[in-house]
């Protein structure tokens, strides 16, 4: 019960630092930095001669698991009430994540660590409970079965992850969802959100 009452303390703990130091201000200059990195890779392109491309990516891949976290964790304020700076924080944020996110091969990674650690596991049994039909040729066959089991079940989250992913890192929705989120962080600034243009008194 210790580490999860130490969890929630933390959680608590994340939630009061975000009130306090996540003020309005702070997050229309988080969205103008996001929009001016989704612009300048949605122009730039990819460019051989240059790897420009990729270190703006490995910017913006940084730049939007903050956004994606600081995102969720204002939605988890029931007081927030700027849904249109809420939605375009958390779609920057999923834009510029998923731009590099969704080169990454993970599906084979954690299959092979699945296997590792089940391999480990099973080992560990049959060692200490002397358990005789777990032989090195057993493990080696459920290890393998497990792996090519976990690796197809994540390979088609996987292909689902990367169809999502191209579609809101392409460049052009990109290019908008940055000059989108510029136009809100100035609108912040002058106290005008796009929301409270939506909303009908």
């Amino acid at each position: 019960m210790q580490p999860i009452k130490r969890l929630v303390k933390k959680k608590l703990i994340l939630r009061k630092l975000i009130a306090e130091y996540l003020s309005e201000p702070i997050l229309a200059l988080i969205l103008f930095m996001g929009g001016m990195v989704a612009i300048a890779i949605a122009i730039i392109g990819k460019n051989q001669r240059s790897y420009l491309d990729e270190i703006l990516a490995g910017i913006g891949f940084f730049i939007g698991a903050f956004m994606i976290f600081i995102g969720v964790s204002i939605y988890e304020k029931s007081e927030w009430e700027q849904s249109s700076t809420l939605l375009i924080f958390i779609g920057l944020g999923l834009s510029l994540f998923f731009r590099v996110f969704k080169k990454i091969r993970w599906a084979s990674l954690i299959s092979l660590i699945a296997g590792g650690v089940l391999g480990i596991v099973l080992y560990v049994i049959s060692k200490s409970f002397a358990i005789l039909v777990l032989t090195p040729m057993v493990i080696l066959i459920i290890i393998l079965f497990v792996i090519f089991l976990v690796y197809i079940v994540l390979r088609v989250l996987e292909r689902v992850i990367d169809f999502f992913g191209g579609v809101i890192s392409f460049r052009p929705i990109l290019f908008f969802i940055g000059l989108l989120a510029i136009a809100e962080s100035v609108m912040i600034f002058f106290g005008h959100p796009i929301q409270s243009f939506l909303t009908v008194d």
